[in-house]
């Protein structure tokens, strides 16, 4: 069977990959590749006869799904179609083809559902993307310029055999595009997992895009009907959210680690949904009779949108996530480890994607809210201990070096860190750790890490490292981090960037005082961006909560915005580019410590990125390379230092070895 995967891939490519024996060639030397990853997700590896290595590039994640013993990672590849790898012990992995064919007919974002396993037709895919029906050429470069573009249309695949455990081929319905009785007219963005209505009758089927929910009875999810509200309120919106990918991972909330369950009765969440781009979660109460999600605003502190998760607080993005019946009863997410990496990564690789680790989320009731680790069959692939040092005090401003961990040996590890003796300072502590390092300053990447012992919390941040010699910024106070924008009820060339709650299309040609007059009749808008976003080159209405961090208003060409009280606001700029180490986040992102006097830290390094988790995932954030110079083999030393005297830190390194199976790409799995 051969087949293309991508537009570029050879048969001589296949047979390369079919003939080598030995290691897979997605884990290749590190001496020869050092900044290829042996044990995070990569895209399809081929190997010529002179050495050079050919890499597909992957990006966003639409899911992680179970079925007959086998885990699945679905997500982005070469920015026009789905890919697929799985794995029966969430360690070792395996590539298959894409699974909709062919791969020149754009498959976009999506989603993959379950059913609940009970489907005689299977699982069912959701895509965004022109259907497939018209030829590339006509579509994409202008052949015919009658030719519709991408709206996007939204479109359906179901399995070729239901009975495959593989969930290997697909067909795009003879049907597509999906038919609204009731808006969009040209499809949804982001459509979110499937799951079926209880207390419905007809067998109602429902999901959830962009914050709207759509409902079917039609058993081949050929037509949908969108319930938004008649102001055009979608259903995420008392959650904060109706923007992009809003919506499209709702799942149940997830058992504790121990394996408890979460809350449950009266008042108590039954879903968590995204409400941004799959690191940010809102709990909830999902009513399925009268469709209505009611926002958890039970434990302290927590907004009137309901109690929020950050579940990725450094640079990766464009999650994909699924849990209960779809994923085994456990929530699991997976993201693109951002940023890629632009020029020599090694030998025929000159543009370097990958993902980050696959990480479990958990409920904590001790924070009452959710955690991320990285799954705990991960910890099966580590090999050879590295290093191990007890009761290590640390001087003030100055490195520690981690015996053992230079010249490429812990170039791919797993590192685990425990901080004590800050619990008895009276003023913030400041300390972290390096690793990938070459030794010098400003190489590799870090963590670090600012307690208070007075309020118990930490300020986490993760990025480029560099030798500390003075003391980390002070976490900031909402008096001090808060900027004030002066905003008018019409602002032209200008963007509210964050706090969507809903989206309204008008019709082209739309003067911005329709959007505006929209805000003045929507009791929760406190501002409005009008920009030129919808289908057919329609305007499109954002309508938005209060302003908050990152939400001042910024100069955007072609984009008009407003506020419904002209006035003095206050929020925050972006944050500042990275430096070691960024700015720290707002207060709301502290880490909570309660009584504990320990603070627990494990890095995950894989040549060209890290993955950071701090006090059982509470925080948890990935970093790719940062830097424009490449990682050398060599780059492997770990070091943990402190700006103040008085912190001891044990150490616990081990190496990791190569998380896929032989053969790493295959159309005949044998899982």
């Amino acid at each position: 069977m051969t087949f293309s995967h991508g537009s570029t891939t050879t048969i001589l490519a296949l047979v390369l990959v079919a003939g080598v024996a030995g290691d897979p060639l997605a884990c290749q030397p590190n001496a020869e590749q050092p900044m290829l990853p042996i044990y995070h997700i990569i895209g399809n590896v081929t190997k010529s006869t002179d050495g050079t290595i050919k890499l597909e590039a992957i990006n966003d994640v639409s899911g992680v799904t179970y079925k007959d013993g086998i885990y699945h990672v679905w997500h982005q590849c070469c920015q026009n179609h789905w890919d697929h790898v799985i794995s029966r012990d969430l360690v070792h992995w395996q590539r298959l083809p894409p699974p909709i064919q062919p791969v020149t007919l754009r498959t976009f974002d999506g989603s993959i559902s379950m059913l609940d396993n009970a489907d005689p037709l299977g699982p069912v895919m959701l895509y965004d993307a022109q259907d497939g029906k018209l030829s590339h050429d006509a579509v994409y470069h202008g052949v015919d310029p009658t030719a519709p573009r991408d709206k996007p249309i939204l479109g359906v695949a179901r399995l070729d055999d239901p009975n495959d455990k593989y969930l290997m081929a697909w067909h795009r319905a003879e049907f597509n595009p999906v038919n609204f009785t009731q808006g969009p007219s040209a499809g949804v963005a982001f459509p979110g997992a499937i799951w079926k209505a209880k207390g419905k009758e007809n067998g109602q089927w429902n999901f959830i895009g962009q914050g709207s929910l759509f409902s079917t009875s039609d058993s081949t999810f050929s037509t949908w009907t969108r319930k938004d509200a008649a102001d055009g309120t979608k259903v995420m919106a008392p959650l904060g959210g109706g923007h992009e990918n809003s919506g499209q991972w709702m799942m149940p909330v997830p058992n504790t680690v121990d394996g408890e369950s979460p809350p449950s009765g009266d008042g108590s969440p039954n879903m968590v949904i995204n409400t941004a781009g799959g690191q940010r979660y809102v709990f909830a109460t999902w009513d399925s009779v009268k469709e209505t999600l009611t926002p958890w605003t039970a434990p302290p502190g927590a907004p009137s949108t309901g109690q929020v998760a950050n579940l990725e607080r450094s640079r990766a993005s464009w999650w994909g996530a699924s849990g209960g019946t779809d994923n085994n009863g456990r929530m699991m997410m997976i993201g693109w480890a951002t940023p890629d990496f632009h020029g020599d990564a090694g030998k025929g690789i000159n543009f370097l994607t990958r993902l980050t680790g696959l990480r479990e989320v958990n409920y904590e009731a001790k924070t009452q809210n959710l955690v991320a680790n990285p799954v705990p069959e991960l910890k099966s692939l580590r090999t050879a201990s590295i290093a191990s040092e007890t009761a290590v005090a640390l001087a003030a401003n100055s490195n520690h070096i981690v015996q053992g961990t230079a010249g490429g040996v812990a170039s791919s590890a797993d590192i685990e860190l425990n901080f004590t003796g800050w619990a008895s300072a009276t003023t913030p502590v400041n300390f972290g750790a390096c690793v990938l390092s070459s030794g010098a300053n400003e190489s590799g990447l870090g963590l670090f890490i600012v307690v208070n012992p007075v309020t118990k919390t930490a300020i986490v941040t993760a990025g480029a490292c560099t030798t500390p010699t003075t003391s980390f910024p002070e976490p900031a106070t909402p008096a001090n981090s808060a900027n004030s924008a002066n905003v008018t009820r019409m602002m032209n060339n200008t963007n509210f960037p964050n706090g969507d709650i809903f989206d309204h299309e008008f019709a082209a040609g739309t003067a911005p005082e329709a959007c505006q007059a929209l805000c003045d009749n929507t009791s929760t808008c406190f501002a409005w961006t009008f920009l030129k976003r919808g289908p057919n080159n329609g305007m499109s209405c954002c309508i938005k909560g209060p302003i908050i961090r990152d939400g001042c208003p910024a100069p955007a060409r072609g984009m008009w915005s407003g506020a419904k009280t002209a006035g003095t606001v206050q929020c925050s700029g972006p944050h500042p580019p990275g430096p070691h180490p960024p700015g720290p986040p707002p207060p709301s992102a502290a880490v909570p410590l309660f009584d504990e006097t320990v603070v627990t830290v494990r890095i995950m390094p894989d040549r060209s990125l890290a993955d950071f988790f701090v006090q059982g995932g509470r925080w948890a954030g990935t970093t790719a390379w940062p830097s424009k110079d490449p990682r050398k083999p060599e780059d492997s030393q770990i070091s943990v230092f402190s700006t103040t005297g008085g912190v001891t830190v044990d150490v616990g390194v081990w190496g990791m070895g190569c998380g896929w199976l032989t053969p790493s790409y295959t159309d005949h799995p044998t899982l």
